[in-house]
């Protein structure tokens, strides 16, 4: 469970590994705001775009 600002979600995914295999996860924590408006999602929205940009 993460939560912030009163919002409580659960992040699931597989990371299932094979016996002898490797596999590699990254985990990204995006924290801003709400945003003002109609979608209050709009600001991590913006960043989560950005992801393949800042992960260099």
């Amino acid at each position: 469970m993460l939560t912030a600002r009163g919002y409580v979600f659960g992040v699931w995914f597989d990371a299932s590994v094979a016996a002898g295999q490797t596999r590699t996860i990254t985990w990204y924590h995006i924290t801003d705001y709400p945003a003002a408006g109609g979608d209050v999602t709009a600001n991590i929205a913006g960043w989560a775009a950005k992801l393949a940009t800042l992960d260099h």
